[in-house]
């Protein structure tokens, strides 16, 4: 049975197999083993082609607010973590994709991400020292950027001056740090790091995705802080008034 290369046709590794055998019977030189006709070869491309709707789906009916680029380490995969959780907390964020998984180690790693890059209406770009290099975080910024406009990417930045670790993808696109939207998060170890993540960075980076102001949000946040304080007093006041009434009545 004669072999063809499939390297540009994308095809699942485990369904390779399958598509040779259906171009190895369609152009088999015995007519006897060819296919009879053309229905009989439509049935086996119809049975190939359903086979690959659990492969080519699992993300592309599935929107998401953001896409959380980044560069996997230490301090980068935790902060990444802790934004996306961060987001997620407000209820017209729903969504935001990151790759926890390593889904670059996976043989259908493009067709994945690039589902998800083009179901995202923004982009994260956590940005250090290694970022600017990382071929995996300037492609996914490359593919995002064929769907989406350069406004749609913002940028936290954990590590080193901004203008020194934004990936070439953005800088070759023109971005440069003074026309970024970006996020400081940078501090002297890993705790303040993500401290700063679920602080102001993620007011900063939520305000674009909710359509809102950072100062907005910071004041949200204030005014939620403050109800949560009177609510604990309340509670305090409310146990101590019972415990000295309690107290009142045995004596």
């Amino acid at each position: 049975i004669p072999r063809f290369s499939l390297r540009k046709t994308k095809c699942p590794r485990h369904m390779v197999e399958r598509m040779q055998e259906i171009l190895a019977k369609a152009l088999e030189r015995d007519p006897g083993s060819r296919y009879a006709g053309a229905k009989e070869m439509l049935e086996d491309v119809t049975e190939f082609l359903e086979m690959l709707v659990p492969y080519r789906n699992p993300l592309s009916a599935v929107e998401y607010d953001a896409f959380i680029c980044y560069k996997h380490g230490e301090v980068d995969t935790l902060a990444a973590r802790v934004l996306r959780d961060g987001l997620e907390r407000y209820k017209d964020i729903k969504r935001v994709f990151v790759d926890e998984g390593e889904l670059s180690s996976c043989v259908d790693f493009g067709e994945r991400i690039r589902e998800a890059l083009r179901n995202s209406r923004w982009l994260v770009v956590v940005c250090s020292e290694e970022t600017k290099e990382s071929l995996w975080v300037n492609d996914e910024i490359r593919t995002f950027l064929q769907y989406h406009d350069v406004s749609q990417v913002l940028a936290v930045v954990t590590e080193g001056e901004p203008k020194e670790v934004l990936p070439k993808a953005l800088l070759q696109q023109g971005i440069d740090a003074d026309h970024l939207l970006a996020a400081d998060a940078r501090a002297k170890d890993r705790r303040q790091v993500l401290k700063k993540m679920r602080g102001d960075v993620k007011l900063k980076i939520s305000a674009p995705i909710l359509g809102t102001t950072f100062d907005t949000l910071k004041q949200r946040k204030r005014v939620r802080q403050v109800k949560q304080a009177f609510a604990l007093v309340s509670i305090v006041l409310v146990i101590g008034m019972t415990f000295l009434g309690y107290a009142a009545v045995k004596s």
